[in-house]
């Protein structure tokens, strides 16, 4: 479901039918508007200071993250023409350094927040729903 649905040729589309072509630009469609929101929003934000902070720290741990978030996270994910696929976003923020004034410590507890809420798997499920 990577690709665009603008590339299609109208004999593809003939061929598919279009009640499956219907389903595929739904789908895509849900797909788009789930990665936008994602992005627009940076996870977690509601996260506690974890052990190794304080809650005067806290707050410098929340800004670097939601810096870090749109800086490199929503722009990999909204990129127009290679977005990140949302299933490799915790793999992006783990690689990446960690962001000025956050506590190693907050961001893998923002990461499990992530993990525990499951919304980085929801291109996958849409696509199951779909087949």
């Amino acid at each position: 479901m990577t690709s665009s649905l603008t590339n299609t040729t109208d004999n593809e589309a003939t061929q598919m039918g279009f009640k499956v072509y219907t389903i595929i630009a739904r789908a895509k469609e849900v797909m788009e508007r789930e990665r936008r929101a994602l992005a627009a929003y940076p996870p977690s934000l509601l996260v506690s200071a974890s052990f190794s902070c304080s809650a005067r720290s806290h707050s410098q741990c929340k800004e670097a993250w939601s810096g870090f978030w749109w800086k490199k996270v929503a722009r990999a994910i909204l990129h127009p023409t290679n977005p990140l696929p949302l299933t490799q976003t915790l793999q992006l923020i783990l690689e990446a350094p960690l962001p000025n004034g956050m506590n190693a410590a907050c961001r893998q507890a923002m990461v499990d927040v992530m993990i525990e809420l499951d919304e980085l798997e929801i291109e996958e499920r849409i696509i199951e729903g779909v087949i």
